[in-house]
């Protein structure tokens, strides 16, 4: 058979295809059709029945036989007729359905049937298969059907929309690129500037997935106990090198150095002079003293390090406490950024509901499509359709509403607790800086037993010398100088201790600056591929776009919607003149997207075969599209018992 496939807005060619038609369709016992029924099909078959006289059940026949699951994607079930307490009626049901493939005719058959042990308890069920009465295991039948009809895939989307449009639009997305895409990864690849980079990047997953991996990388992920990101731990680094060059004590060395060395030479020849001057027992206690000195000067200088370390340590907390606040006032302004960004959607939210409870409906009286004017009940019907459509907009505004307003609850709760951190940790820098100020500048030495000893015993010493009549006034003055010498070299030392302190700072800087430049590469490096991957991905989102777009006449697909930062994010949505499937559409427009989908699927396979629409009430047969292969019109009634026309004539009912 021939058929006129459809390419786009370009125009038409011609394309063979398989051509498959459902002849006839024989139930026994299956769901709501009790005992043996054959119905009869023709290029147009309508189905006409109120609800639960069998409409569906024919739908689910034809998808059962052929090994095709429900809309929901489930298995159907509940197959063998059953009474109104849910009692099955017969032990198995039957569906066969006669196709006709090109030129050939053929018969396939499930039977499905509860199953008994020899003792007649129940056991399970099974299925059988026939092709043309032959016996066939169920994966064989299965395999014969892909083989000659089309794989089962496929096949759905190819009989029923509904199939494809009950899919998430993740779902959605791959089975459009299985079916229509022409371009290939490895071509569009090539089309971007490092593209080895990328290459290597997919390995590790999809582009969103490695985007969102990329990016909560950089910024960390949302929540207080999420991970923080490359950028924060760079930020935070800078406040540390601050804090510590504050802590650094500013003193000259190398001036130090050369104050000390002349002090110890003048001491030195000090000394010469008193140990020419004064006896053996004087030098001994002179020598005593000086080393009772020199121990109490170390003493003495290990406290006031202490006291140093003390204070050094009280900063460094001062410090911690310092970043914690300035982390609580960073995350209370995101929390406060929330609220308002929460309070502008909820009012976003009451001004669409304004706007679309302010929409008026005006009486359209003529059809779209041919131009014909609506009778008046016509006309009543479409209003009224477009007030339900009116009210199921305004109910999704309002829980869009009450849900934004739970959104502001929690975020404003989340906010008060911040707040109550944030002036916890401001008292506690209160309490740390008073306990600082309060601290000594110089330690007090009074409560050290040892270093009060040793003063005593100093003291008793120089009493000793000083009794000593036979020492000159030259060596004491000269002792009084020596004296002199150590003090200043005691207080020189202490200086000195300092140097070390700011070495392990300028230590530690180095180490967070060189952190800091790492981070940055790191940062650079993520930026790079984020911005490559989008590239790669806005490439690859447009050629597919237009792939499938070059599928269809009256639809159109949108695969890919642009974001306010210059990416990318993946949708899928079908438009029938630019309005979306998924809302604003009126059925009789629903219907005519369904076909033309199941339409762009059987050119894409290169099949012809019966297309099932339901909801046909909404939509004139004048109306349906002209096409090569069979409709399968499913149509609700008033009427009591389901009746089939089959090319205008009646194949069933009575």
């Amino acid at each position: 058979m021939i058929l006129y496939t459809i390419l786009g807005e370009k125009g038409w060619r011609k394309k063979k295809m398989k051509r498959i038609e459902i002849k006839a369709l024989r139930l026994e016992n299956f769901m709501s059709f009790v005992g043996e029924h054959i119905i009869d099909f023709g290029h147009i078959t309508n189905v006409f029945g109120r609800n639960a006289t069998g409409k569906t059940t024919i739908k689910r026949a034809i998808q059962y036989v052929l090994g095709i699951k429900g809309e929901d994607g489930k298995k159907i079930t509940g197959i063998i007729s059953h009474d109104s307490e849910g009692n099955d009626i017969a032990d198995g049901a039957s569906v066969e359905i006669t196709l006709s493939i090109d030129d050939d005719t053929y018969t396939l058959k499930r039977e499905f049937f509860n199953t008994y042990s020899r003792k007649g308890e129940p056991t399970g069920t099974a299925t059988d298969c026939y092709v043309d009465g032959v016996n066939k295991k169920p994966t064989e039948f299965s395999k014969w059907i892909a083989d000659n009809i089309l794989q089962v895939d496929a096949l759905q989307y190819c009989m029923n929309a509904n199939s494809f449009f009950l899919q998430d639009s993740v779902k959605q997305r791959a089975i459009l690129e299985n079916a229509f895409s022409k371009s290939k990864d490895a071509e569009i690849l090539k089309t971007i500037k490092d593209h080895e980079l990328i290459e290597d990047l997919l390995k590790n997953g999809t582009v969103s997935e490695i985007k969102s991996t990329i990016n909560k990388k950089i910024y960390g992920g949302r929540g207080r106990s999420a991970e923080i990101g490359l950028r924060q731990q760079a930020d935070q680094i800078e406040p540390k090198i601050k804090e510590l060059e504050s802590q650094k004590v500013d003193e000259d060395f190398a001036e130090l150095e050369l104050q000390k060395a002349d002090l110890q030479k003048r001491l030195s020849d000090i000394e010469s002079k008193i140990s020419g001057d004064k006896n053996d027992l004087l030098e001994r206690k002179s020598d005593n003293i000086m080393r009772l000195k020199f121990k109490a000067n170390d003493i003495l200088r290990s406290a006031s390090e202490d006291l140093m370390n003390k204070r050094s340590e009280l900063s460094r907390k001062l410090a911690n406490y310092h970043r914690s606040a300035n982390d609580a006032e960073e995350t209370l302004h995101d929390s406060l950024c929330d609220i308002e960004k929460t309070k502008n959607e909820i009012a976003k939210l009451r001004k669409e509901w304004e706007q679309v409870n302010n929409i008026s409906f005006a009486e359209d009286n003529v059809c779209p499509t041919c131009g014909r004017p609506y009778d008046d009940d016509r006309v009543k019907e479409i209003i009224e359709k477009q007030k339900k459509a009116k009210e199921k907009e305004l109910s999704r505004i309002e829980n869009d509403a009450e849900k934004e307003e739970i959104n502001l609850k929690e975020h404003q709760a989340f906010s008060d607790e911040c707040a109550e951190r944030l002036q916890g940790l401001k008292d506690a820098i209160k309490s740390m800086e008073d306990e600082i100020a309060k601290m000594p500048s110089e330690v007090d030495m009074t409560g050290n037993k040892e270093y009060t000893d040793l003063l005593k015993q100093i003291e008793d010493e120089e009493k000793e010398i000083d009794s000593m009549k036979n020492v000159s006034s030259k060596t004491v003055a000269l002792e009084d100088q020596r004296d002199k010498m150590l003090a200043e070299i005691s207080k020189v030392d202490k200086r000195l201790s300092s140097a070390e302190w700011n070495e392990n700072i300028d230590s530690r800087i180095e180490v967070l600056e060189k952190q800091k430049d790492n981070l940055e590469i790191e940062i650079a490096q993520n930026e790079k591929a984020l911005y490559i991957l989008s590239m790669y991905d806005r490439a690859k989102n447009e050629c597919l776009e237009n792939d499938v777009n070059e599928a269809f006449s009256q639809c159109s697909v949108r695969l890919f919607r642009e974001l306010v930062n210059g990416d990318t994010e993946q949708c899928c949505e079908i438009l029938y003149n630019g309005e979306p499937y998924s809302r604003n559409l009126n059925l009789g427009f629903t219907m005519l997207t369904e076909i033309e989908v199941c339409r762009a699927f059987q050119n894409a396979y290169e099949v012809t075969m019966p297309i099932i629409v339901d909801n046909m009430e909404s939509l004139d047969e004048e109306r349906l599209p002209k096409i090569d292969g069979q409709f399968i019109c499913i149509s609700k009634t008033e009427d009591d018992e389901l009746v089939v026309f089959a090319d205008g004539g009646k194949t069933y009912g009575n």
